[in-house]
């Protein structure tokens, strides 16, 4: 007998009932997906009619619960469909500007649902509005165009790019409504980017076309234009990219109109972005000609915005030059470098005095009474020559990532000017500017890490280090500048270079630590909590690559609000606040490597406590990050190892909480790293109340298929042998061997 829920039911039209159960439970889901159709259909039909409806809130619900029900797994016919896509079309024209946003939408999910051949209805239609439709309503053709070239499925552009291309071209050069070409333009540049490749038999015609608008009398016409030749360049071959290169090349010689000579040279530049490296063997003919439009920065007649922008055009073709054309570029380098290096400093509507990051405050907080702002600084805010400034340091950043070879001279051309430009006036700038000069001393980093470690043999410094160690006060001076400022992106970016500057010259920057703790210490009470985490990781890493002697007077100033960190509620702060606690006791009494005994006759006792107390409130945690977890069982690990002859009260309690973490599968790694640390310890801490308890747990991860406990496991019982053996019964080493041999 069947159970109730599969009892045969008749479907309609349905045959005798079928005999086996398989065949019963598969006519009845097929009549459940006829009555879902129906249900669907019924749905659909009823939306339609709705989407006519005279009130515009009853056509928005329409269209939107439309949208939502053809997300849906659902099957429709051809006539549904042809009746969905009429209708939401028809909703383009609709009075209600969120109709017709909610109709584009509707367009986006329609495109993968319907058929190829609706795919191309909706296609023709929306081309076909943008050339012949009402003008009022033209943008919103021109987005629905735009979506179906961004949604169509990659099966179907081909098709949709061989439609649109011919009758998009021909938008483009007519001579009608300065709208249509526009509009034209840019769903043409979408096309080229996503589906160029697919209409190569059309690519003479598309250069050709668009070479002709390049010296439109309108402006906006030209920019577009040039945009879209950038995305045609990617996908012409050989042969025709070096034809659009000559001809361009050829057009700004014989041209006199100095507006067409620079959208010539604008297009030039998008070109050579877009390409990179196929643009080589015309660098000869291009980088002169770039560097006569850059020009003189202190030609006070190319100070307009025009000029700027075509400055900035070129130097953003040198980046892309640099970049990728390496071998083609190398006998430019020393020119581009010394012209980005000009136009660094190029900002000829202000003037940097001596007291130049007080006026920098001053008019960035200065208002009248009435709250509006100057009429000079207004003017300043349209000041373009910012972005010539941020396009040249592009490029010195370019050269110095990709030019290690040319670190030296990089150092002694580029280091001094890099440094000196930290007062830059514009953020943007100054942040690409701290973050070229960081890219010069990663270079350095790099380059000393693949010389390896330094031999007997190999002990002499690299010339780029010790022109770096020559410049470093220099450099300290302009970083607690802004250190000291308000720009919090600023101040994070230069902690990202002081962190690579502890690495690079640890033992130099150490001479400079007593002055910038206190810009450190600034910078861990801001309200920015991104800031803080920057300061503690650059704390950190000074820390670790100082002699401890060097940050030990400072320590009454750091612990404090270190150990207030650990209190916070963001957990990455909390996490890295508890790394640099571990770091701060081995600074408070530090360990010689080589007699393996502890140095030093710095005072740490009154920090003892505090610093426990901050650990434990996170040990005891459970409902906590696994993050904090982890970093408060290696800090109290190195807490007891260091100074645990100054906690000898409040041992067991710890002890206590470590076994309790060395059950737990999650925190068992970070204790067993812990437990190896203390008994490493030259103090010598008593680990007996725990000691049978612990090797009994750690034979048994012994037992455990995960390679990493297996090995951190071996190093821990090697550990607690080396300092408890006395301690340890024959029982105990019985388990133990018991439990090796096996492995």
């Amino acid at each position: 007998a069947l159970p109730h829920s599969f009892a045969w039911t008749t479907c309609a039209g349905d045959p005798s009932p079928p005999r086996t159960f398989s065949a019963r439970v598969a006519r009845r889901k097929e009549c459940g997906s006829a009555e879902e159709r129906i249900m669907s259909t019924h749905t659909l039909n009823a939306l339609l009619e709705k989407t006519n409806d005279w009130d515009k809130d009853e056509r928005y619900m329409a269209t939107s619960d439309l949208c939502n029900e053809l997300q849906k797994d659902i099957k429709m016919d051809a006539s549904m469909e042809q009746r969905i896509c009429a209708a939401v079309l028809k909703r383009l024209d609709d009075p209600s500007n969120d109709v017709q946003s909610k109709a584009i939408q509707c367009l986006a999910i329609l495109l993968k649902k319907v058929q190829e051949a609706q795919v191309y209805e909706i296609c023709d239609k929306l081309c076909g509005l943008i050339l012949d439709g009402k003008d009022e309503l033209r943008d919103i053709y021109s987005i629905g165009l735009k979506t179906l070239v961004a949604d169509v499925p990659e099966h179907n552009g081909k098709g949709v790019a061989q439609r649109l291309i011919r009758r998009l071209l021909s938008g483009v050069s007519g001579d009608g409504v300065i709208e249509i070409k526009l509009e034209c333009l840019d769903v043409l540049g979408d096309l080229l980017k996503r589906f160029g490749h697919e209409v190569e038999d059309d690519h003479s015609l598309v250069v050709e076309v668009l070479m002709a608008e390049l010296t439109h009398d309108k402006n906006v016409v030209r920019k577009k234009a040039t945009a879209s030749l950038g995305a045609a360049a990617v996908v012409l071959n050989d042969p025709l990219l070096n034809q659009l290169v000559d001809g361009l090349l050829s057009n700004i010689t014989s041209q006199t109109d100095q507006t067409n000579v620079r959208t010539l040279i604008q297009t030039v530049g998008t070109v050579s972005r877009t390409v990179g490296y196929r643009l080589g063997r015309h660098l000869d003919s291009i980088v002169p000609l770039f560097l006569k439009f850059v020009g003189d920065p202190e030609d006070e007649a190319t100070q307009t915005e025009q000029h700027n922008e075509l400055r900035e055009t070129c130097l953003q073709g040198f980046e892309s030059f640099v970049l990728r054309c390496n071998r083609e570029i190398q006998p430019h380098l020393e020119s581009i470098t010394t012209t980005s290096l000009l136009f660094m400093k190029f900002d000829p509507n202000y003037n940097y005095g001596d007291d130049e990051e007080d006026e920098m405050e001053e008019e960035e907080e200065w208002e009248d009474e009435d709250g509006y702002e100057d009429e000079e600084v207004e003017d300043e805010d349209d000041d373009t020559s910012w972005k010539v400034r941020r396009a040249a340091v592009k490029v010195l950043n370019a050269v110095v990532t990709s030019r290690p070879e040319m670190l030296t001279e990089l150092y002694t051309k580029c280091g001094a000017e890099l440094v000196n430009r930290f007062k830059e006036r514009e953020e943007n700038v100054r942040l690409d500017i701290i973050e070229c000069f960081a890219a010069l001393v990663k270079m350095t980093e790099l380059a000393e890490a693949r010389k390896g470690t330094p031999t007997l043999v190999n002990t002499e410094q690299s010339p780029a280090v010790g022109l770096l160690e020559s410049m470093l006060a220099t450099v300290m001076t302009a970083s607690m500048k802004q250190l000291n400022g308000k720009a919090d992106k600023t101040k994070s970016a230069v902690f990202a270079m002081l962190k690579s500057l502890c690495t690079v010259v640890p033992s130099a920057l150490g001479a400079h630590m007593t002055e910038l703790v206190p810009c450190v210490c600034g910078c861990l009470t801001d309200k920015n909590q991104s800031l803080k985490l920057d300061a503690l990781t650059f704390l950190r890493l000074a820390m670790e690559n100082q002699a401890p002697e060097t940050l030990q007077a400072s320590m009454d100033r750091i612990i404090p609000l270190i150990l207030a960190l650990v209190r916070e509620e963001w957990y990455k702060i909390i996490a890295e606040a508890l790394r640099v606690v571990q770091v701060i006791v081995t600074v408070l009494r530090p360990l010689d490597d080589d007699s393996g005994m502890f140095i030093g006759d710095y005072d740490y006792t009154a920090h003892v406590d505090p610093i426990y107390e901050a650990i434990l409130v996170r040990l005891e945690a459970h409902d906590i990050d696994q993050e904090i977890k982890e970093c408060a069982i290696i800090a109290v690990g190195q807490l007891v190892s260091t100074l645990g002859d100054q906690l000898t009260d409040r041992l067991p309690v710890v002890e206590g909480l470590l076994m309790e973490r060395l059950r737990n599968e999650i925190t068992r790694m970070p204790t067993l790293k812990a437990i190896a640390m203390i008994c490493a310890s030259p103090i010598g801490i008593d680990l007996t109340p725990i000691l049978n308890e612990a090797i009994q747990e750690l034979s048994q991860f012994l037992r455990q298929q995960s390679r990493p406990l297996k090995q951190t496991t071996l190093e821990t019982l090697m550990a607690l042998v080396k300092s408890s053996a006395t301690n340890m019964t024959e029982s105990l080493f019985d388990l133990i061997l018991s439990e090796v041999k096996v492995i």
